[in-house]
């Protein structure tokens, strides 16, 4: 009898203890999503305050030669952009995030990348940077597409380019430039803003291009 009562009260600790470890999990796997919205959302903040301060140097600039605060405040913008864009990539980024503001993060990413893109081209012709920016329209799942990326990666070990990837036909919102460009498919290379190659483009090519 008194070992029957012991067994219950055994029972009834590790019932107890496991439904605390339970409750621990949940609230631990909450605080993880938590923190992690808060940081891309921080990382968006900062980009979308680093993209308006650009446009204010840039009009002080004016005919200015000194450009290194700009140079500066674009590097600090592709950088925050890849940790970003690294987050977003992440596995378990959707699951933590929830779908719609996955979505909705991702949506903005797309256009931060979209706008510091084009910053580079008012920077280029205010600054005369001899850094190349390559836009890489990329489908996820696409053998194509995803040799292409590899071959950028290699690009970037040896040439001083810029390489802003979006996802071909992400949402109908930021088609603007796909459509501006006559892009109909992935892969797509956008070099230095007027050499458009539609298709795989081998590193031969771009390697000539950005040489």
């Amino acid at each position: 009898m008194i070992e029957e009562k012991y067994m219950k009260q055994t029972f009834l600790v590790i019932i107890v203890v496991i439904a605390i470890v339970f409750f621990i999990g949940i609230l631990l796997g909450r605080y993880i999503e938590s923190k992690e919205q808060e940081e891309i959302t921080r990382f968006i903040k900062n980009l979308e305050l680093n993209t308006e301060s650009f446009l204010v140097e840039q009009e002080l600039l004016g005919a200015s030669e000194d450009c290194s605060l700009s140079e500066e405040r674009i590097s600090s913008l592709s950088s925050e952009l890849y940790n970003l864009g690294v987050m977003l990539s992440e596995p378990t980024s959707e699951s933590n995030l929830g779908e719609d503001n996955y979505k909705l993060l991702k949506k903005k990413f797309h256009l931060m990348q979209i706008r510091t893109y084009l910053l580079y081209s008012q920077f280029k012709k205010n600054c005369k940077s001899d850094e190349h920016v390559i836009l890489f329209y990329y489908r996820k799942n696409n053998p194509d597409s995803k040799e292409q990326g590899k071959i950028l990666d290699e690009i970037g070990k040896t040439y001083p380019v810029n390489v802003f990837a979006l996802e071909f036909n992400y949402t109908k919102e930021l088609t603007f430039l796909e459509d501006y460009y006559g892009i109909s498919e992935p892969p797509a290379v956008v070099i230095d803003y007027d050499d458009v190659n539609k298709g795989l483009a081998s590193y031969e090519k771009i390697a000539n291009a950005v040489s």
